[in-house]
């Protein structure tokens, strides 16, 4: 594209962005958090308005009442699609520390706030509405594009991208995965494991204490040694990561306070590396809980959630066509690794390549007040319309 290209293309999208804010303050106002299928549904329903009157083919798909929408542009009877755009619907709550209507998109200078204008509903906007400005413009002819959307990544996107997977829908030759990366592209995710521990003691009354063995005490001692237990983990990609087990949870059965718990339970957050086997992991875990939790004491150490990390080479084709994109945009921006996990990891596994580029600091993302910068938005925009015209 040429510096005259460019720039006719970049004041198009800064001088014709109010259909994009509609279409993101449409999203912002459904609150579409865990099993609120009514809501998720209403976000299919906007983007399908939105995209009215454009050669589309779109289906659901269902797993336990949830539903995914796919979308493809272009689509012919053997094609596979050129690029997959993922992304998700799905929020998490708010809490009660909001200076604005969390479902009310707002804005307040050159920020724009509301829960998922960044993770991810901002992302989904733009590339809509970069989608949208190219085919009528007739700019992305004989490609075909495919979207999908679903209900459930912020927990974990068994219903959603996996149950896709699991099911032979999700195909293509790339992908670009929505989620905020302060306009780089990510070129890698950490993976994670969640677990929960339950550490048992014997109850009594506690005014007798020292006749019963307080499962608090063990967790007390048990936090104290995680605090110095690391799993080594390194990746030249990703220098900045701690292999620490970051305790996420805490209870008891208890609901008294005269009474010395039988049981404790702690829920844990575990972020792994590309190149790391997850069952080692498991394996290393059991093991410091062998070594700390013993009689009078016993445990039980169940894994709730795995999720795999993964690495795109620099010298994939897709990566280097999409940092040339990059570079057309911002010069200055980067290529970096998410230290978070997301669904990137799922169409990973599947040999899709895949990036990760939105609008949005991740660190905004499940904040109170989150916010997005609009430049940020148009900027967004202008990447992911010259990703789609150059694929």
């Amino acid at each position: 594209m040429t510096i005259a290209n460019k720039l006719k293309h970049r004041k198009a999208i800064q001088n014709n962005h109010d259909d994009v804010l509609g279409l993101l303050e449409n999203l912002i106002s459904e609150k579409s958090t865990l099993d609120n299928n009514v809501a998720i549904d209403n976000c299919y329903k906007i983007v399908l308005s939105y995209l009215k009157g454009l050669p589309f083919q779109h289906k659901f798909s269902v797993e336990d009442e949830l539903k995914s929408l796919i979308i493809d542009f272009g689509k012919t009877a053997d094609s596979q699609p050129s690029l997959i755009f993922l992304g998700h619907v799905d929020v998490v709550p708010c809490n009660t520390d909001w200076s604005t209507d969390p479902f009310k998109l707002t804005k307040k200078s050159e920020y724009l706030f509301g829960r998922g204008v960044t993770d991810m509903k901002g992302g989904i906007a733009c590339f809509l509405k970069a989608l949208k400005m190219l085919i009528i413009n007739n700019e992305i002819n004989g490609k075909h594009i495919q979207i999908i959307l679903t209900g459930d990544e912020e927990v974990g996107s068994d219903r959603g991208t996996k149950a896709l997977i699991n099911k032979g829908l999700v195909e293509g030759s790339s992908a670009i995965c929505g989620e905020p990366t302060n306009l780089n592209i990510y070129n890698g995710s950490r993976g994670l494991i969640w677990g929960e521990v339950v550490i048992f003691g014997k109850s009594g009354h506690a005014g007798f204490g020292t006749d019963f063995f307080n499962p608090i005490e063990k967790l007390a001692e048990v936090i104290n040694e995680l605090s110095k237990f690391d799993l080594k983990m390194t990746h030249i990609e990703f220098p900045n990561s701690n292999s620490k087990i970051n305790i996420t949870t805490l209870y008891t059965e208890n609901t008294t306070l005269n009474t010395i718990p039988y049981s404790t339970t702690f829920g844990f957050d575990l972020r792994i590396l590309p190149g790391i086997q997850i069952r080692d992991l498991k394996t290393k875990i059991s093991l410091f809980l062998d070594s700390i939790i013993n009689e009078p004491f016993s445990y039980e150490l169940s894994f709730i959630r795995e999720w795999p990390a993964y690495y795109l080479d620099k010298n994939n084709n897709f990566l280097t066509t999409t940092l040339h994109q990059l570079n057309q945009v911002n010069p200055i921006n980067i290529l970096d690794v998410d230290q978070a996990s997301d669904d990137s990891s799922w169409l990973a596994m599947e040999g899709i390549p895949t990036i990760l580029y939105g609008p949005g600091d991740p660190l905004e993302a499940h904040s109170s007040n989150e916010k997005v910068l609009l430049s940020d938005l148009l900027e967004a925009i202008e990447f992911y319309s010259l990703v789609l015209k150059n694929i």
